[in-house]
C-alpha cells in the first residue's frame, strides 16, 4: 500500500480503489463503470500465461473486457534489465529476497537467493530465466508444476538445492576428446537456479565411477552424469550408477521411447534402433 501511494503521488495518478470483494468481483464493478480494457503483467512464463496473447478477451465467466499484455515475451530478467537500466522504482520487498509476490498467504523468500549467513539478495540478482526458479517463493500447492519447482530445495532443511556432476570417459582423460558436456550442463543448471557444487571426471571404469556416484549421493541433494551411457563395450555408466545405488539395471520401454523420440527429432528419423 505505501508503495501504490507513493506512486500515486510521484506520478499524479487518479486511482480507483475497490474493497470488499475478489479481483473478479473488482473487476466487473470497473467494467459496469465502463472500463473496456486491462492493462497486465502477465509473461508466458505465469500460469496460464501460455494461452495468453497481447490482446486476450476475458474468460467466459468473467466480465466482458479485453486483457492487454505488453510484457507477454518478457524474460525475468528483461524486467530486471529494463527496471535497472531505466532507474524505475520498485516496491522494496524485491530489495528483501522475494521475487514473485502472491498474497501473504502464499509468498515467502526465494531460497535460491539465500546466503550462508541467512541473509538474501535482491531479487534482480537472481540470474536465471527458469519459471519455477521465479516462482520459488511460492508455496507448491498454490502453483501449476509445483512438484518441478520443489525440486529446487531440499524441504527438510529448506536449503538450495546442490548437484554434483560426473564426466565419465577415458577420452577425456586422455585429452582425444574435448569435453563440451561439462560447460552445457554448468550453464543448464545456472540458469534453472540450481547450485553445481562439485564436478569429478572418472574413467571408464565401475568400481571408480560407482564410488564417486555414492559419495556425491550421499553429499549433494542430486547427481547428474554424462557420457558413458551408449552401445559399446567401454559405455559402463549405467552399471556403475546401479552399482552405486544398489540397483539392478532394467529396461524402460517408456524411456527408451523417449530416447528414440529425442534422436529422431536430431537425425530426421535416421538414427535407427542402434543408439537405444
Amino acid at each position: 500500500k505505501l508503495f501504490i501511494a507513493e506512486m500515486e503521488a510521484s506520478y499524479s495518478l487518479n486511482i480507483e480503489r475497490f474493497e470488499g470483494g475478489d479481483l473478479k468481483t473488482g473487476c466487473r464493478h470497473f467494467v459496469e463503470q465502463g472500463c473496456k480494457a486491462f492493462i497486465l503483467g502477465t509473461r508466458r512464463s505465469d500460469p496460464h500465461g501460455k494461452t495468453q496473447e497481447s490482446f486476450s478477451p476475458s474468460s467466459p465467466s468473467w466480465a466482458s473486457f479485453m486483457r492487454v499484455n505488453p510484457l507477454l515475451d518478457w524474460s525475468y530478467r528483461d524486467v530486471w534489465r529494463f527496471l535497472k537500466e531505466f532507474d524505475l522504482p520498485y516496491c522494496s520487498i524485491y530489495d528483501q529476497g522475494y521475487t514473485s509476490i502472491g498474497h501473504r498467504g502464499n509468498t515467502e523468500k526465494n531460497l535460491l537467493l539465500r546466503l550462508p549467513d541467512g541473509t538474501y539478495l535482491p531479487a534482480h540478482r537472481l540470474q536465471s530465466d527458469c519459471p519455477d526458479a521465479e516462482r520459488n517463493g511460492r508455496q507448491a500447492g498454490d502453483l501449476p508444476g509445483a512438484g518441478i519447482e520443489a525440486s529446487y530445495v531440499d524441504e527438510e532443511g529448506g536449503k538450495v538445492c546442490t548437484v554434483g556432476l560426473v564426466t565419465v570417459g577415458d577420452e577425456v582423460l586422455s585429452g582425444k576428446c574435448q569435453d563440451v558436456n561439462t560447460g552445457y550442463v554448468c550453464e543448464l543448471l545456472r540458469k534453472c537456479g540450481v547450485r553445481l557444487q562439485r564436478i569429478a571426471v572418472v574413467g571408464d571404469n565401475v568400481d571408480e565411477i560407482a564410488q564417486v556416484v555414492a559419495q556425491f549421493s550421499s553429499t549433494y541433494s542430486a547427481v547428474v552424469t554424462t557420457g558413458g551411457v551408449g552401445p559399446t563395450h567401454d559405455d559402463v555408466t549405467l552399471q556403475a550408477v546401479a552399482k552405486a545405488l544398489s540397483r539392478v539395471v532394467e529396461h524402460s520401454p517408456a524411456l527408451a521411447e523417449v530416447h528414440r523420440a529425442l534422436s529422431d527429432a536430431r537425425t530426421g528419423g535416421e538414427a535407427g534402433a542402434g543408439g537405444a
